[in-house]
C-alpha cells in the first residue's frame, strides 16, 4: 500500500505501528522515516489543514471527524466508567484510572473499555454496586476477561495479590468431591440393593426340558407324513421308557 502523506510504499505492520517519533519525541503513528529513525505524521507533513489541533487538548492531530482526539476520548470514557455519584474516581481506583489514561497505546485501551462486561465491572466497582474484592469478581462467570480484569486491578494497587493457581485448585477440589458425593443414603441404598437380589433369587424358574420330552417332541414332528408313521413313533418312544425302566 502506499502513504497518503508521502506517496511512498508501506506495509500494513508500519501502518499499525505505535512508537516515538524521532524528530518530536512523541508517542504516535509512524508515517516516514526507517526502522531505527521512525517519523510521526506531523513531523512528516507539517500540514496546517491536515493536522487539526484537538479542540480538547489542543494537540494536533489527524481529526477525521469533528471531535476530540483519541486521547482526549479515552480520558472521557475514563471519566464516565471510574467516577461515582459525586463525579470523582474513588481513591482505590484513582490508580486504575490514571495508568489507562496515561498509556501510550490509546487505541489498545479504548477497544478494551468498550466491551460489554469490562465497562459494566468497572463501572460496577466505581460506583459500589459491587465491592471491590476478589471475592465479589469470584461471582462473576469465569472467563478470561474476568481474570484479565482481576490482573489489571491487582497491577493497579486496586486489589492485593492473591495465588490465583491455589485458588482455581481449591476450587477444582471442592467442585470434584460435590461431583461424587451420593444423595441417596447409604443405608436405603442397601436396601434397595438387597431388596433387587431377592426378587431375583425368588422368581420361579421355568422347568426344565428332559431328554425324553426332547427326543419325543422331535419324534412326532419329524414323523407327520401318514399316520402310520405317527403311531410308530409313539410305539417307539414307548419301548424306549420301557427299557430304560428295566
Amino acid at each position: 500500500m502506499l502513504s497518503k502523506l508521502t506517496g511512498q510504499p508501506r506495509c500494513g505492520r508500519c501502518d499499525q505501528r505505535e512508537v516515538h517519533c524521532t524528530v518530536c519525541g512523541r508517542f504516535r503513528d509512524i508515517h516516514s522515516g526507517t526502522a531505527d529513525a521512525p517519523v510521526c505524521g506531523p513531523c512528516t507533513k507539517p500540514d496546517a489543514e491536515l493536522w487539526r489541533p484537538c479542540p480538547t487538548c489542543g494537540e494536533a492531530e489527524r481529526l477525521t471527524a469533528p471531535g476530540p482526539c483519541r486521547r482526549c476520548t479515552l480520558k472521557q470514557r475514563l471519566d464516565g466508567l471510574l467516577t461515582d455519584d459525586t463525579g470523582t474516581v474513588p481513591p482505590k481506583l484513582k490508580a486504575l484510572h490514571d495508568a489507562l489514561a496515561d498509556t501510550q497505546r490509546t487505541a489498545t485501551a479504548m477497544s478494551w473499555l468498550l466491551k460489554g462486561i469490562v465497562s459494566t465491572v468497572l463501572s460496577d466497582l466505581a460506583s459500589g454496586r459491587r465491592p471491590l474484592t476478589h471475592e465479589a469478581l469470584d461471582e462473576l462467570p469465569d472467563s478470561k476477561v474476568v481474570e484479565h480484569i482481576r490482573s489489571v486491578l491487582v497491577a493497579a494497587g486496586a486489589l492485593p495479590h492473591r495465588d490465583e493457581q491455589m485458588v482455581r485448585l481449591e476450587r477444582h477440589v471442592k467442585d470434584l468431591v460435590a461431583s461424587h458425593t451420593s444423595p441417596v443414603p447409604r443405608s436405603k441404598g442397601c436396601t434397595q440393593t438387597h431388596r433387587r437380589q431377592f426378587s431375583r433369587r425368588s422368581k420361579p424358574t421355568a422347568p426344565q426340558a428332559t431328554g425324553d420330552s426332547i427326543i419325543t417332541f422331535r419324534e412326532l414332528m419329524s414323523s407327520t407324513s401318514s399316520p402310520s408313521a405317527k403311531s410308530s413313533a409313539v410305539n417307539g418312544t414307548k419301548s424306549k421308557r420301557s427299557s430304560r425302566l428295566k
